[in-house]
């Protein structure tokens, strides 16, 4: 789980889109409750790693207990578009 992750960011980071200059926005959801053991050990420490190795110019927002939607929704999606999404500053 760790490495598809560092590969979506890295996918993010190397994408033709995004210029050096630009800083990257990712919005990270997911279905466990706020507080969830995982969340707290896997989710958040994630989010700062990223934030601290890129120097600040990838920043992921964190929406647990599926505030981005439904999970029985997601399975009905892709599963890159539904968990991770793009946004530019």
């Amino acid at each position: 789980m760790k490495s598809f992750a560092i590969g979506v960011v890295a996918a993010a980071m190397l994408s033709d889109t995004a210029c050096a200059e630009d800083k990257i926005n990712l919005r990270l959801g997911d279905s466990l409750p706020i507080g969830h053991v995982i969340h707290e050990a896997v989710t958040k420490p994630f989010i700062e790693a990223v934030a601290k190795r890129t120097n600040g110019d990838v920043t992921i927002a964190d929406f647990p207990a599926e505030q981005l939607g439904k999970a029985k929704e997601g399975r009905r999606w892709p599963l890159l578009p539904r968990c991770i999404e793009r946004g530019r500053t």
